[in-house]
């Protein structure tokens, strides 16, 4: 009907040794996303294709999943905030809370993309300060890389497009 999405997660992901809170729920919300992420979609199919997956989970679903808790004191107690990342938050948002909540989505990041990169058996580590240079001509529907996920991440965390405004289904 349009108003119910499944979403299956394992213990396995939750297991993880780079797993946390953070990176189960930006996990959680790149799955629901695939149901409600908007364009562009995996030809004509009904799903959100990886990389808008990957940026509805930080723009929209993580920032209601943080919105009602004190994230300036979970950001405070982890101390070992990227530079990188909370300059880009500092930059987009002057209020502490909205800028604790970008420090979470890029928190998030960091553990789903270093799991990634533990199973993929890379040899590089993502960062915030090392951006994917790759430029596409077409839009690539397969899981992104590594790199260009946390890049994707980050991007979200410090987008300020409003919560409450819809993305698109049809305009990426």
């Amino acid at each position: 009907d349009g108003q119910t999405w499944l979403v299956n997660m394992y213990g396995g992901l939750a297991r993880h040794r780079t797993m946390t809170k953070e990176g189960f729920a930006l996990v959680l919300c790149h799955e629901v996303g695939h149901h409600i992420g908007g364009a562009p979609k995996i030809g004509t199919r009904w799903a959100t294709n990886e990389g808008q997956a990957d940026y509805y989970a930080g723009l929209k679903c993580l920032r209601r999943v943080f919105a009602a808790d004190n994230n300036v004191k979970i950001v405070r107690a982890k101390r070992d905030v990227d530079p990188t990342l909370a300059s880009e938050c500092a930059q987009s948002y002057k209020n502490a809370q909205e800028i604790a909540i970008c420090t979470r989505i890029g928190y998030g990041g960091v553990a789903v993309t270093s799991m990634f990169q533990e199973m993929k058996k890379e040899k590089t580590a993502p960062h915030f300060d090392t951006p994917d240079k790759a430029v596409v001509a077409t839009t690539d529907h397969r899981h992104p890389a590594t790199q260009c996920r946390l890049d994707t991440y980050l991007q979200a965390a410090v987008c300020t497009a409003a919560l409450n405004e819809d993305v698109s289904d049809n305009d990426p």
